[in-house]
């Protein structure tokens, strides 16, 4: 797979903890990591690895030729391996 380690983090707004933006535009979807869109409730579901991604963060996924921005509503670490989690997203405009 990967290494947490590779992950950009920027630095965005948020109330309380500073919201932070996760770079996965070089990560390849259904390979480095999971993304299934429900169009019906406007939300998106992703599986990845990476440690610090917290409700109310930013990941940027690059799927199709524009990167799209999404917000974590939320999130939930697995057990083992620790860094691995599924989040509840929504796009951004």
């Amino acid at each position: 797979m990967f290494s947490s380690n590779a992950f950009k983090d920027f630095s965005g707004q948020a109330s309380g903890r500073a919201a932070k933006t996760h770079d996965y535009t070089c990560y390849e979807c259904g390979v480095d990591y999971f993304f299934e869109i429900n169009s019906l409730k406007a939300v998106a579901y992703m599986t990845g690895q990476g440690k610090g991604i917290k409700p109310n963060d930013y990941i940027i996924l690059q799927l199709g030729s524009h990167p799209q921005r999404y917000q974590v509503k939320s999130i939930d670490y697995y057990g083992h391996p620790s860094e691995m989690w599924i989040a509840l997203l929504k796009a951004i405009a």
